[in-house]
């Protein structure tokens, strides 16, 4: 008799144990939870129908978001607004240095300024700003920009096509008409209901909406992405509806699932520090743009005092151009191609024609009396004349045919499955740009002398009393030896600047 009681207690309430019967218990539950809930006229339990007055909550929210979807579309991937809510939290001070900082204003203060001047003001304004970025500021800023972004993805939120399961005659942006919603089945909308729980319920209605629409209104130019009074209302009813639980115990009856639980999607993207570390590149590239611009101006003037003219090649095969395959693949290059084109232009094109022929007509034509001067001058122009056919020979090394050349064109090729290869390219290049630089620096001290000595000949004919040259009336010719002399010297001392600017990494020799 005892056990027949159990037996009739466990076929009515289900057998504790049955996980089954325990799922029908809690479904039951929440149908009756649905019932009393102040929101139960968005389902129909016993039908387990989705209610025309659910399609009306998503409408009235659509009708003020659907604006700002144009409004915001690509925002979440624009740097600008990245930008104006971190520069929306600066006071007065880190304005003004954010401006400095600017790329645009660097520039335009290169104008007048010396670029090392400027590097330091914008190290001590790099500073201050970073220091006003305490952990707070950070952690406010970040929250900021993610809400923002709670607010793109739940105004990105597919509503039209939710609203097209209650209403098929609905047309987007149109709110001249009416939509007539019905009762839809609730296996129809229960993954957009998730969906929608997953970004709604991320919005913090705590948040100071104010200001971020405030943000989002410079974003946009001034225009306002959303009416500010219907977006609080919007906020309210939501935090109202996710309060009372409606849309939870709707998934789960509808899914027949009594314990799922959705998890909001809260973006946790950090602006604020990589607005420093972007803020830093951002410098450094404008002073290395500034940097290499002065370069070029510097040397292109230094190139037109010795030529002539700007644009100059006599290398072939030694050259940038050449050298950035190896550059492409992570190796040196061709270091000193700059210097060793305009090196070889200097003895091919000045050293065999103007400075040469004046140092002829002295040497050969000159009554000298200082001998020990004229045997400087000899040497080292000569020592210059086989230094020009030992260029020559270097640069054509590095052609195709060449010995060096054949074998990095053969290595570069196979570099990629062969580790030998590469320490083979590094070998050649280095030993290359190692004899270039020492080519360059035996053939300035040659030219340093024959400019120093041209300096002193210039001096003498000055003079009324000569002391290295007797016979100066002999060799004045159309034109005078004065102007001749002073010539061949600038372009002397233009040239030899323009070699310790291009190998000593734009560093210039004090005026002389």
């Amino acid at each position: 008799m005892f056990l027949d009681f159990f037996a009739r207690l466990f076929f009515f309430l289900g057998d504790p144990a049955d996980p089954e019967a325990v799922k029908k218990r809690r479904l039951k539950q929440i149908a009756k939870e649905l019932g009393r809930n102040r929101y139960a006229y968005f389902y129909k339990a016993r039908r387990g129908e989705a209610a025309g007055a659910l399609g009306i909550f998503f409408y009235e929210i659509y009708k003020v978001i659907a604006p700002a979807r144009i409004f915001l579309k690509n925002a979440a991937r624009s740097a600008l607004l990245k930008q104006i809510v971190i520069e929306s939290f600066f006071d007065k001070d880190m304005e003004a240095a954010a401006e400095r900082l600017d790329a645009g204003s660097i520039e335009e203060r290169a104008r007048t300024a010396d670029i090392q001047d400027i590097a330091r003001s914008l190290d001590d304004d790099m500073l201050s700003l970073s220091l006003a970025f305490d952990s707070k500021m950070i952690k406010t800023i970040d929250y900021c920009y993610n809400t923002i972004l709670s607010m793109i993805r739940f105004i990105s939120f597919d509503f039209f096509d939710v609203l097209k399961r209650f209403d098929s005659r609905i047309i987007e942006q149109d709110f001249s008409r009416r939509p007539e919603f019905s009762n839809i089945p609730g296996e129809y909308l229960s993954g957009d209901i998730r969906d929608f729980l997953e970004i709604a319920f991320g919005l913090d209605p705590d948040q100071d909406w104010k200001a971020i629409l405030r943000i989002l209104k410079t974003y946009r130019d001034g225009l306002d992405v959303v009416s500010p009074d219907l977006w609080n209302k919007t906020l309210a009813r939501l935090h109202d509806v996710r309060r009372s639980g409606i849309l939870e115990l709707m998934v789960r009856h509808i899914d027949k699932n009594p314990s799922w639980r959705f998890n909001a999607k809260l973006p946790e993207v950090r602006i604020a520090e990589k607005y420093l570390e972007d803020k830093k590149a951002e410098i450094k590239a404008a002073l290395d743009k500034i940097a290499a611009a002065q370069r070029k101006f510097r040397r292109d003037e230094l190139v037109s005092a010795v030529f002539g003219r700007a644009e100059i090649q006599r290398a072939q095969y030694y050259t940038e151009k050449a050298g950035e395959i190896y550059v492409k693949r992570g190796f040196d290059g061709f270091l000193h191609a700059e210097a060793f084109n305009y090196l070889m232009s200097f003895l091919l094109d000045l050293l065999k024609a103007d400075i040469r022929n004046l140092c002829e007509l002295f040497l050969i034509r000159g009554k000298w009396i200082a001998h020990e001067v004229s045997a400087e001058m000899s040497e080292h122009f000569h020592l210059l004349a086989e230094l020009t056919d030992r260029l020559s020979a270097f640069d054509q090394t590095f052609s195709d045919l060449g010995a060096d050349g054949s074998r990095l064109k053969t290595s570069i090729l196979k570099v990629d499955r062969d580790r030998a290869r590469r320490r083979f390219i590094e070998s050649i290049l280095d030993r290359a740009n190692r004899e270039v630089f020492d080519l360059i620096d035996t053939a300035l001290k040659s030219i340093m002398v024959i400019g120093r000595n041209l300096n002193a000949l210039l001096e003498d004919r000055r003079k009324s009393t000569h002391r290295l040259i007797m016979n100066w009336h002999e060799l004045e010719a159309k034109v005078p030896l004065v102007q001749r002399i002073d010539t061949a010297c600038k372009k002397i001392n233009a040239f030899v600047r323009l070699m310790h600017f291009l190998t000593k990494n734009g560093e210039e020799l004090p005026e002389s």
